[in-house]
């Protein structure tokens, strides 16, 4: 495969959304896969993941401006709500919008806006960190830096971008 032009952030965005959420009438929500060991705090069309967005809160704040970085906290404050509330609903204050496949309460427009300008950050910083390796990128996307498998993810994310003219083949 090769790349035919310049991709931006928002390629990848999209690409990573098409492999997260694509199948779904609404992306804005928790994962709906229970699962996951430990559980999983995943949101949005990218299935951004409270510990992700923790680490760059912690690591690599400089990426963000002001208000994507208090976004940014919102968000991980509301992935302690998913975590506490998933798989629980017997547990006191629990509202089905923080378990598997609810709403969160992240859903203004501005809310979306801001998940996405964090997120295209995050993607970018990821592709650039891999010198503009694809196959490197989806899967730390997908799987964090331990990697791992997934040929229908990797098919949706190549065909997004092959479809919007940045790779052929």
């Amino acid at each position: 495969m090769q790349i035919t032009k310049e991709i931006p952030a928002s390629a990848l965005y999209d690409a990573i959304a098409s492999a997260e959420t694509g199948g779904e009438t609404d992306p804005w929500i928790r994962t709906k896969y229970k699962d996951a060991p430990g559980g999983s705090t995943a949101y949005g069309p990218c299935q951004l993941t409270r510990s992700l967005a923790q680490g760059y809160l912690n690591f690599k704040s400089h990426l963000f401006n002001y208000t994507e970085e208090e976004y940014l906290k919102r968000f991980v404050d509301q992935g302690r709500l998913f975590a506490k509330f998933g798989n629980e609903p017997d547990r006191e204050g629990y509202d089905p919008k923080y378990d598997y496949g609810g709403s969160g309460f992240l859903t203004s427009k501005t809310d979306k806006l801001m998940y996405r300008y964090a997120v295209c950050k995050m993607l970018n910083e990821i592709y650039q960190r891999h010198d503009g390796d694809l196959e490197k990128t989806w899967l730390e996307w997908r799987f964090g830096p331990k990697g791992g498998e997934d040929e229908r993810y990797r098919k949706t994310f190549f065909k997004h971008l092959s479809d919007g003219g940045y790779i052929d083949g």
